[in-house]
Order: structure tokens, then sequence, then C-alpha cells
């Protein structure tokens, strides 16, 4: 048996490290000194110690406490008796008031077709639409004279009289005057009547055409 020199453990013949102090040795167990290399391969492998059994003790885990949670409750459908009930009472309500009505009602009263018109006859502008008017003009002392009149009643009843416009115009044709006239008659239907020369009204400057036109009439009063 030899012992280390460092510190006086044991060391076995084959080993070249001190177990306890980890000392190089030399085979008579003195130390080997710092600067002598010793060979890798020829270091045991140390042994290590076992480990002796740790006891297991349990810990308890702690969770977070509960917190109730309030589930909604489901919406409720509304009692179906009830709107059964007053859907009934509606369809009834509109029932007895359309029998009413059906039974109540006014009776129709059939439209009164308008009369037919006369043939010939209407509106003053009508009939002056259906008059016809010729004549020539000239300029006479400043004044437009009308010669040569004529007129015919197109219209299918006779005429009292009617309103004769005449209008000057320049070369632009703009309307310059308007002079108007009484035509007596009587006038009957598709009938003509002649008149004399008549003035108008004075001469306007830049005086370039007259032209006759007749806008109103006066139909002859119906026999009582």
């Amino acid at each position: 048996m030899k012992f280390c020199s460092n510190c006086g453990a044991p060391v076995e013949a084959n080993e070249r490290f001190c177990v306890k102090c980890g000392t190089p040795v030399s085979a008579d167990g003195a130390a080997v000194p710092a600067s002598a290399p010793v060979p890798l391969a020829a270091v045991p492998p140390r042994p290590m110690p076992p480990m002796p059994p740790q006891p297991f003790a349990a810990v308890p885990l702690a969770y977070p406490p509960q917190i109730p949670v309030a589930m909604p409750m489901p919406p409720q459908a509304p009692a179906q008796s009830g709107n059964k009930m007053w859907t009934w009472i509606i369809v009834a309500v509109l029932a007895a008031g359309g029998y009413y009505y059906y039974t109540h009602k006014p009776p129709v009263t059939p439209a009164t077709p308008p009369a037919a018109p006369t043939p010939g006859a209407g509106s003053n502008a009508a009939l002056a639409k259906l008059q016809v008017f010729s004549a020539h003009w000239q300029a006479v002392s400043g004044v437009i004279q009308i010669s040569n009149g004529t007129w015919v009643d197109n219209a299918t009843v006779p005429i009292q009289s009617s309103t004769l416009e005449c209008d000057q115009y320049d070369a632009n044709n703009n309307d310059l005057v308007q002079m108007t006239t009484t035509l007596n008659g009587p006038i009957q239907p598709a009938a003509t009547l002649n008149f004399n020369p008549f003035n108008m009204s004075a001469v306007a400057p830049t005086l370039d055409h007259v032209s006759c036109t007749i806008t109103n009439v006066v139909q002859v009063a119906a026999a009582p």
C-alpha cells in the first residue's frame, strides 16, 4: 500500500492520481512534479460517486378560483294564441267593412255623353279660322286703304259680323302696327260678301307690306 505525498490518502498500486485530492503520484507514492506531463491515455477514468436518492415531495397545483358565468337565457317566443286571436279579429272587421260597403255603395250614374257638335259651329276662334278675307292695300294720303275686299264664310252657320285685323310689316317681317275694323254681315254659309274701299290707320315708317285676317266672329242669333 502506498500513500499520497500531498494529502496522505491511500493510493492503489495502479493509480496514477490521488482519488482524494487529484495529485499525480509515482509508483512509490511520491507526488509527481507539476511540470511533468502525464499522458492522458495513462489517466484512468475517475468513477463518479452514486447520487443518493432524493425524497419526492408532491407539490399541490394552485388553480385560479372559478368565477361563475351567467348564461343568457334564450328569448322566449311570444304567445301565439293572443296573436292568432287578434289576426282573426282584424280579418273579421275587414270582412264586415267590405260587406257593408258592397251592400251600401251608391249606384254608379252613367256618364252623360257630350252633345254632338253642330257641323260648322263652335267657339269664335274655330269659326274665325273658317273665314277667308282677301283684298288689296295701298297708301293713300298717309293712311292704309283697303280695296277689293272679299269675305267668304266657309262655316255651316251664318255669321252676323266679324273683326278684321290688318298688320303693317317692314322688310324684315317685323310687326309695326296692328289695325282693326268691323266687317258687318250677315253672311250665310258658303256665301261671299264684297266691300267698298275703306281706310285703316296711318302708314307706319319703313312699311313694306300689309296682311289682313279675320280674328273674331259673332254668329247670327237663333230665332226664339
